[in-house]
Order: C-alpha cells, then sequence, then structure tokens
C-alpha cells in the first residue's frame, strides 16, 4: 500500500493508502461527495465506475474525504487516476520538486541554508533553479493565475459601494427627516419632555418605518426569487455542469434566503438608527425658549 499526502480516508478517517498496483491496474480514487453522487455511500472500494470517456470501467481503490482547490472555494465531486507523464521533445516543462519539511523545522532557516548550499549545484544544461516558494506562496500564486483573487476582489468592491451607497442615501434621507422636526422637538421639550423621552420615540418612528418598507419590499424580493428560478433545490452533478452541493446550507435556498435577509434588515436598521439619532440627540439639546421664539 502506498500513503498520500494530506488526504484522508473518508471511511476510516486516517491517512489515505492506495494499492501499490494502482497506476498498473489504472484504479481510480473518488472523493465522498462523487460516491455518494454515484452511489449514495461512500463504502465502494471495489466497485465500478465508467472512466472520464465513459468508455471503460474502472476499479475504485479508495474514497477520501472532499478536498476544496482554494479555500474560498466549496468542495465539488472529485476522481483521481495515475497517469504516465511524458514530457514532448517540442515543448519546455516546468518540473516542480516539493519538500515537506519535519515537525519543528523553521522554514526561514531551511530556505536560508538550501539557496546557500544546494542552489549552486542545481544547474545544468537547459536546466535551472527557478526559485524556492512556500506552500502558501505557491497557493497564492494560483488563485491569481486562475482569476480567484482577482474575481473576490472585484466582489467585495461592489458589495462594498452597494452598502457605501444604501448608508449615505438613508442616513442623508433619515437626518434631513429629523432635522425639519426641530420646532417639534423644541416644543416637546418646553413642554417637560426628557433629551432621552425624545431620542427613544425617534428611534421607534425610524424602526417601524424601515421594518414596514423592509417587509413590503420582502414579498417582492420572494417573488422574484421564485420566477427567477433561484428556488429550485440544487442538484449535484457529476459530469456536465455543476451545481452547489445541498449539503452546505448556502446552497440551501431557505436557510440562505434567511440569513441573507436577516444581515440585509440588520444593516439597515442601523442605518437608519444611527441617520436618526445624530441629529435628534442634537436637536433635543435645544432651549424651550428658543423652540418657542421660532415658532
Amino acid at each position: 500500500m502506498g500513503k498520500t499526502y494530506g488526504f484522508t480516508d473518508a471511511n476510516t478517517g486516517k491517512q489515505l493508502q492506495l494499492p501499490a498496483d494502482f497506476s498498473q491496474r489504472e484504479m481510480v480514487a473518488l472523493s465522498a461527495c462523487a460516491a455518494k453522487r454515484l452511489f449514495g455511500t461512500t463504502d465502494v472500494v471495489g466497485r465500478k465506475v465508467l472512466g472520464h470517456n465513459r468508455e471503460k470501467e474502472l476499479e475504485i481503490a479508495a474514497v477520501f474525504q472532499d478536498i476544496k482547490h482554494f479555500d474560498v472555494e466549496q468542495p465539488y465531486p472529485l476522481s483521481i487516476r495515475s497517469m504516465k507523464f511524458e514530457v514532448s521533445p517540442y515543448m519546455t516543462f516546468s518540473q516542480d520538486i516539493v519538500f515537506r519539511l519535519k515537525k519543528g523545522v523553521d522554514e526561514g532557516d531551511f530556505r536560508e541554508r538550501f539557496e546557500h548550499e544546494v542552489v549552486p549545484h542545481l544547474f545544468q544544461g537547459n536546466f535551472y533553479y527557478d526559485g524556492l516558494r512556500t506552500f502558501d506562496e505557491y497557493a497564492y500564486e494560483k488563485a491569481v493565475s486562475s482569476g480567484v483573487i482577482n474575481r473576490l476582489r472585484l466582489h467585495y468592491s461592489l458589495a462594498g459601494f452597494a452598502i457605501l451607497c444604501i448608508f449615505l442615501g438613508m442616513v442623508g434621507t433619515f437626518w434631513i427627516r429629523s432635522n425639519a422636526r426641530r420646532e417639534e422637538i423644541g416644543l416637546m421639550r418646553s413642554m417637560g419632555a426628557s433629551q432621552g423621552c425624545i431620542v427613544r420615540q425617534f428611534l421607534m418612528e425610524a424602526w417601524i418605518l424601515v421594518t414596514i418598507a423592509f417587509l413590503l419590499s420582502l414579498w417582492g424580493v420572494a417573488n422574484y426569487v421564485y420566477i427567477e428560478g433561484f428556488a429550485e433545490p440544487a442538484k449535484l452533478l457529476l459530469f456536465g455542469d455543476y451545481h452547489p452541493d445541498p449539503a452546505y446550507w448556502q446552497n440551501r435556498v431557505l436557510p440562505h434566503f434567511m440569513v441573507v435577509t436577516l444581515i440585509t434588515y440588520v444593516l439597515l436598521l442601523l442605518t437608519a438608527l444611527i441617520g436618526t439619532y445624530i441629529p435628534v440627540r442634537r436637536a433635543a439639546r435645544i432651549l424651550p425658549a428658543d423652540a418657542l421664539r421660532d415658532e
């Protein structure tokens, strides 16, 4: 049996081991979600599946726990085979060598000694040393080259811009509304109302307005979700188009819709309360005499 690095057996929870003749027998290892999709269970070692071209049956040698290609992505159905790698004489390839450090070995010291003692001997003919990178650096480079980082930056930028526009719009609206009622606040102060009482009353009004508006818009959003087909249960496909795994709560319609709705409501409510509290707090400090003179 051959051990693998970074793979865990889906059934035993231990380090995944593959048969010594895994490559010669053209066997295949499946991820847990792929095995569940095909057979409904992960206990499928020894059974057979069709290859990628669906022309030849491959024996399943092991089932490993789901892995992610990138930290920001979810696992998806995966099959692993061992294939013979042949270098074409007409193309140039970059060969990567991986070093796994023992526990307790300092990464910086290893890099310094490697570059000082080993690198000078790594030039032979057309082969040369291209550099030493940590796993984190290598993963980041792959994420950048595949577009994952740029896609995340775009999503974060659009979300931040949308939140900023909503914040400015709502704060401005409630700020103007509160300032327009300065005389009313002054009269309430002259009648004996405390600053805290006035602030609580205006905050309550803001909460009622936001809640009513949000409930009305929520009905429209729910209908939009249903019309656009977002309410259909996600399906997990092994071949063809890939749909998110419904085993994750964020891929299920109801939990996803409820969490997003709650977060949106909290953000809108906080924005309205901030836009109300500051001007009302300032206006509540007005002297009763000044309020009556302005009125």
